[in-house]
């Protein structure tokens, strides 16, 4: 099959493989789903167009210095908008709540509907929606409704743990602990 693109987002595999910007590259298919970058070209590259990949310094979203830790930045503004936006649209991945993807979670923080994780559960309501999303009363109304009847619901104790959103623990810490507690 031909491979139509290939995602490289590991800061270690950069440096690894010493890519820059306009390198071609050998790609290879593992487990004949997921290509990989596994060498760069040298016979066939020309130094004259590369351009050297350069590692972000700065928060794209507030402008804060980046920490690295191992392959990954963070950002280091804990009121940071992106980081708050991608906390909420985490909380709504574990209460497996539909209809509030990256971007509605972006504007809901773009727009100050959404200011700490807690307001999604006392502030977000159909006008919050409209306002950050231009949804219409009754889909938004919707959306809300299901908030609140998955907070009815209640709990598990892994979803508890993963909506704390503790580093590095996640579902399968969660589930873990959860068992502990099932037996």
């Amino acid at each position: 099959s031909v491979i139509g693109r290939v995602t490289l987002c590991s800061l270690q595999e950069i440096e690894r493989l010493d890519l820059q910007i306009n390198e071609k590259v050998w790609i290879e298919k593992r487990g004949d789903v997921i290509p990989k970058i596994y060498a760069f070209d040298e016979e066939n590259s020309t130094a004259l167009n590369q351009v050297p990949i350069e590692i972000p310094e700065r928060c794209p979203t507030c402008g804060r210095r980046l920490k690295r830790i191992g392959a990954d930045l963070y950002c280091t503004n804990d009121e940071c908008k992106a980081i708050l936006a991608g906390r909420i649209e985490a909380l709504f991945k574990t209460l497996d709540i539909k209809g509030f993807g990256e971007v509605v979670c972006a504007q809901l923080v773009e727009f100050d509907q959404i200011k700490r994780l807690a307001d999604v559960f006392r502030e977000l309501d159909e006008d919050s929606l409209n306002i950050a999303c231009g949804y219409k009363y009754d889909n938004a109304h919707n959306l809300v409704n299901r908030i609140h009847d998955r907070i009815k619901n209640g709990l598990t104790i892994s979803e508890f743990i993963q909506i704390l959103q503790i580093p590095n623990v996640g579902r399968s810490a969660g589930d873990k602990i959860q068992d502990v507690y099932d037996d």
